[in-house]
């Protein structure tokens, strides 16, 4: 009684046989039967390794030997249990087995959390330690400004040493020159108070806008460090979720590729088998370096930052996560609200403060200046026709300067200055709009978020029971190789899915507060509690 054999099996046999022996194994597949049908001979995978059972295949497609390398990789082929459970291994165990932390490559400094980095990052990165320094640039406008509002006092004075020779002409060249040499000298005390100057109060007035965009500016540069750091820190978070879980995948697909290799010299498993198992080892080795890859480039980044070496990351733990959307509720509220705190309206409404006071400090050019005078004066010369004379005065008074044309400069600055007013409203209006599409597109990011988490989730259990029926299918001869290994594909597709979404939900929450303006060290720090808490 012959042995039921699933779909395709003979006819795989049939290719296998006009491979091996030409077109005399056409005759043999017809008349011999299936249960004497021999396979051609696989080096065992408990002898050899996986790179020369691969050559050794080769080898016997093309007619050719392959010298393997010996290797004991331990137990024989087969399995007790059934086809599927000889073929790929419970992927339960190994998750679980990698479910330890993967610090990516070399980690020697501390394990971190996300509000420990953002400190750091406040005491370290370049970007925001020179956005301190503008700032504290920016500060001084008023001051520059306010001097020419305030008395201005100068004092100046001039010191000559003369010398005078006297000689004669004609029938006097003979006698004598006459040389005199004698010293002058004066100083001047000034004492200048602007009493109407229409263009320095303007200048002022500008003055203290500017500083008012300066710490908008500011308020920008702190919650951009505060979303580069959690972007960071998230994105370095899921490249190594990537990596744990290639990690699996190339340990499962590895017993896989062995398991295909001894089932084959058994008769278990077709050439076809094999070669799958092999083509889906081949792939995850080079996602796993791809992934390698990118967990380096992320740390690097990350460590950018805070300038230091940084250990293993605080993970998130799904568990202490808020999935209960943005609070408040509604979308209009924190348009509302970001439409008064955002640094960017705030620095376009400073912007028109600006440029009006630019438009006042121009027309201010059509006016006059007056200024309060008070001068003191002593002068001490010799000459040669007052020796010893010395003069002291004091004068006080006004200036007044008036300006009658100034061949239509001052016109054109002002239709100027009255252009740019316009180009600043302009400008508020668009970040008001920019403003309200960020907060939706984020406010909208945190709700479906919250779904796509629980689809992810869901969709991690469904994979799961899919590959454990794929298996009892194999068993019973219903599914195939490709089967199975396309259903173990599916749950590390929705395992990485699930992590993405986890890590974009987080970030949207980053995103929000940052584009309503009020992201602080307060809402890090609650987003820091859905992180396993460092170890001490």
């Amino acid at each position: 009684m012959h042995a039921i054999k699933r779909p395709g099996t003979r006819f795989s046999k049939t290719v296998l046989a006009l491979i091996l022996f030409g077109p005399a194994a056409s005759v043999f597949a017809q008349t011999a039967p299936p249960p004497t049908f021999q396979q051609a001979p696989l080096p065992a995978r408990s002898q050899y390794s996986y790179g020369a059972n691969r050559d050794a295949l080769r080898g016997q497609e093309n007619g050719t030997a392959a010298k393997p390398t010996p290797v004991d990789m331990g137990a024989p082929a087969g399995s007790k249990n059934g086809r599927a459970d000889g073929l790929m291994p419970d992927l339960s165990q190994i998750l679980n087995r990698a479910d330890a932390d993967i610090a990516g490559d070399n980690a020697t400094g501390p394990r971190m959390d996300l509000i420990s980095i953002y400190r750091k990052a406040l005491e370290n990165d370049p970007d925001w330690l020179a956005a301190q320094s503008e700032n504290q640039a920016m500060q001084e406008e008023p001051n520059r400004a306010r001097s020419s509002l305030l008395p201005q006092l100068s004092f100046s004075g001039t010191y000559y040493k003369t010398s005078n020779q006297q000689g004669f002409l004609g029938e006097l060249s003979r006698r004598p020159g006459v040389e005199q040499s004698y010293d002058s000298k004066s100083y001047v005390l000034q004492l200048r108070q602007p009493v109407y100057r229409p263009q320095a109060w303007a200048q002022y007035q500008q003055s203290q806008a500017q500083v008012g965009v300066a710490d908008a500016q500011l308020g920008k540069d702190r919650n951009e460090l505060a979303r580069r750091v959690a972007e960071d820190y998230f994105d370095l978070l899921f490249q190594q979720e990537r990596l744990r879980l290639a990690e699996a995948k190339r340990s499962a697909l590895s017993t896989t590729a062995s398991q295909a290799e001894r089932g084959y010299s058994g008769g278990i498993y077709t050439l076809t088998d094999v070669f799958e198992t092999r083509s889906r080892l081949d792939l995850s080795n080079a996602e796993y370096l791809e992934t390698q890859n990118a967990v380096r480039a992320a740390r690097r980044k990350l460590e950018s930052l805070v300038n230091q070496p940084i250990g293993t990351l605080a993970p998130i733990q799904p568990e202490q996560m808020l999935l209960d959307g943005p609070y408040p509720a509604r979308q209009e509220a924190w348009i509302e609200q970001a439409q008064e705190t955002s640094q960017d309206v705030i620095g376009a409404r400073f912007n028109i403060e600006i440029a009006r006071q630019e438009i006042a400090k121009q027309r201010s050019g059509h006016l006059p200046t007056l200024d309060l005078i008070a001068q003191r004066q002593y002068a001490e010369s010799d000459t040669t026709n007052n020796i010893g004379e010395r003069n002291t005065s004091t004068s006080v008074g006004v200036q007044v300067s008036i300006p009658i044309y100034a061949g239509g400069g001052v016109s054109a600055s002002v239709r100027q200055a009255a252009s740019r007013l316009d180009r600043a409203q302009q400008q508020l209006e668009g970040a008001q709009r920019k403003i309200q599409l960020q907060v939706v597109q984020e406010f909208e990011s945190i709700q479906q978020g919250v779904e796509q988490i629980r689809a992810y989730e869901q969709a991690v259990t469904s994979a799961e029971e899919s590959y454990k029926g794929t298996r009892r299918s194999i068993d019973a001869g219903t599914r195939t190789t490709v089967d199975l290994l396309n259903a173990a594909q599916q749950i590390f597709d929705a395992r990485a899915s699930l992590a993405r979404a986890r890590y974009g939900y987080a970030l949207a929450t980053v995103r929000l507060k940052a584009a309503a303006g009020n992201l602080n060290e307060f809402d890090l720090e609650g987003i820091n509690r859905w992180l396993r808490p460092p170890e001490l």
